[in-house]
């Protein structure tokens, strides 16, 4: 059927069913594509948040121990892994394409690569260190890290879709509490 044929044949009803339709699939399809990038991006930010803790809890340990050489080589060890791993994890979410029917999400994926980022910085500067009066006068420093945390905490919150169908604003509340 040529293009002609078909545009006599549609009477108006029809037309506006076809467009209708058309409108209600590019909406299911927003829907869908959302949930579907919100997911991703929230199982990475998840998997970075969990980096974070693993790395703070086993830096708390060694705190107390603190005055030998050894400890303060492991704790080399433990942030230069974090630094790593948060860096991989930065990768794999920014690598997400959102560029189809998910360009919202863009600024929430900006302003936790800054949050992690702040981290990977923190990390550096541990790691950098040589004696524990560098380590405690780093641990002392001011940071980014909760700023940039609250920062993407308020970026996240604005992006819940409307059909929240992979129950991102419980997952974003458990990332993001005190």
């Amino acid at each position: 059927m040529k293009l002609e044929e078909f545009r006599r044949n549609l009477n108006k009803p029809r037309a506006l069913a076809v467009f209708t339709s058309v409108v209600l699939l590019f909406g299911l399809l927003n829907i869908g594509l959302s949930n579907f990038y919100l997911s991703k991006i929230l199982t990475s930010i998840e998997s970075s948040e969990e980096i974070m803790e693993t790395a703070n809890a086993k830096l708390k340990n060694k705190y107390p121990l603190l005055n030998t050489e050894q400890v303060l080589n492991n704790i080399r060890i433990v942030v230069r892994d974090a630094r790593s791993a948060l860096e991989v994890e930065n990768y794999k979410l920014n690598s997400i394409n959102v560029n189809m029917m998910g360009t919202e999400f863009k600024p929430a994926i900006k302003a936790f690569t800054e949050h992690s980022n702040s981290w990977v910085d923190y990390y550096k500067r541990l790691e950098a260190c040589t004696t524990v009066e560098c380590f405690i006068s780093e641990l002392e420093k001011p940071n980014q890290i909760t700023p940039t945390f609250r920062i993407a905490e308020e970026a996240f919150k604005r992006v819940i879709p409307i059909l929240d169908l992979v129950d991102a604003e419980q997952r974003i509340a458990d990332e993001f509490r005190n």
